[in-house]
């Protein structure tokens, strides 16, 4: 984003490595998680890493575009 300051560019690089770090357990989970996120009713609890993690990034970098536009540094 040649918009953004090197700051928040650094600052959106380490929130994207907390979001992968965070995701990570739930999209892996061990085996025994893994056999109950297998059944049925608890599908919807395992998320898609990819979607989940694009999504959020498309809106941290948003959200930091807007945000530099309306306050200038």
């Amino acid at each position: 984003m040649p918009t953004l300051p090197q700051a928040e560019c650094v600052w959106a690089s380490e929130t994207v490595a907390i979001l992968f770090a965070g995701l990570w357990p739930r999209a892996h989970p061990g085996a025994a998680a893994a056999h109950v996120l297998a059944e049925e009713e608890f599908r919807s609890l395992k998320p898609d890493m990819q979607t989940q993690l694009e999504k959020a990034v498309a809106v941290l970098l948003s959200g930091l575009d807007t945000r530099s536009r309306l306050d200038p540094p």
